[in-house]
């Protein structure tokens, strides 16, 4: 594998689909692709030589360090920016695709992190990248371990389409239902500003109408009697690590007088939690009696309202 001793700098431009793509470090995602936005071009003429073939394979140097990128010709025409470093496989020793695979091991990730230089910016240089130990079986068997790695993504593909697909399906199901009702059920109709047409049986109101609206806080860190009581205390983080959209654990809890010196609410089953700060919009419902931090705006439904 040559490891090229230049390097591009050429400014990137707008996007011209007429001329070839300019990758950067930032172009590359954390499994390998390119990304679909803040796509920018280069001038052929200014980066001749920085001409990306196919199975070429990049490492970010500095920066997002470890993240790697094979080159693939449906990619398009692409040059490579400044603190990538190409490697071009010798085709009578390696599989392009087997490499990549590698880069995305346990042992790769392993070996970056022993290898950071800590300073302004952690790097690793292509000196350092070209001594990358490598598990390399013959030519063969290379290319059935990326064919079966391959058929595997394959199928997370297919399955992510489908998820896509019907989650597409439910949007606009979710959309239908909440602004025209179950089908057959209604046929008289009435204009809403701002709404549109609905049922004439339907009612608007007001959220602060029909549910209460309770924020949070933190009790303070310093005063270990506030914490680790028998009321759970969620933070934002908490609610993106959900598997659905009810909550019944919390990774901590307050006392009565953590509670109390907060000015905390408990939180009754079946209300709804709102993130307002950091991950702003994630909603979960709980399911045991919970207090928040102050990155919710959390809704106690009145009595007679189902769920928000």
């Amino acid at each position: 594998m040559r490891v090229p001793q230049v390097r591009a700098s050429a400014p990137a431009q707008p996007f011209d689909p007429n001329l070839p793509r300019y990758v950067r470090i930032t172009d590359i995602t954390d499994d390998g692709h390119l990304r679909k936005t803040d796509i920018r071009s280069a001038d052929p003429q200014r980066v001749a030589g920085y001409e990306l073939r196919a199975d070429d394979l990049l490492f970010a140097r500095s920066g997002s360090v470890g993240r790697t990128y094979l080159y693939r010709q449906k990619d398009g025409p692409c040059v490579y920016a400044g603190y990538l470093i190409r490697f071009r496989p010798r085709s009578n020793t390696a599989v392009a695709r087997y490499l990549e695979l590698w880069t995305r091991g346990q042992f790769y990730q392993s070996w970056v992190t022993s290898m950071l230089r800590v300073g302004a910016q952690p790097n690793i240089n292509a000196t350092e990248y070209s001594s990358l130990p490598i598990l390399l079986p013959p030519l063969g068997e290379q290319r059935a371990i990326a064919r079966v790695l391959d058929s595997v993504d394959e199928a997370i593909e297919r399955a992510e389409e489908v998820v896509a697909a019907t989650e597409r399906l439910r949007d606009a199901l979710l959309h239908e239902l909440l602004t025209r009702g179950l089908p057959g059920q209604h046929s008289e109709w009435k204009e809403v500003p701002g709404l549109g047409t609905i049922p004439a049986s339907w009612t608007v109101t007001r959220l602060g109408d029909i549910a209460e609206v309770v924020g949070g806080s933190t009790p303070s860190r310093t005063r270990t009697e506030y914490w680790g009581g028998d009321i759970p205390w969620v933070v934002p983080s908490e609610l993106s690590q959900l598997a659905g959209r009810y909550l019944s654990t919390s990774r901590e809890s307050v006392t009565i007088e953590g509670l109390r010196v907060a000015s905390l609410r408990v939180l009754p089953v079946g209300s709804v939690l709102l993130t307002t700060r950091a991950t702003i919009g994630l909603v979960a419902i709980n399911q045991v009696p919970v207090t928040t931090n102050q990155g919710f705006q959390c809704l106690i439904p009145n009595k007679d309202i189902y769920g928000l």
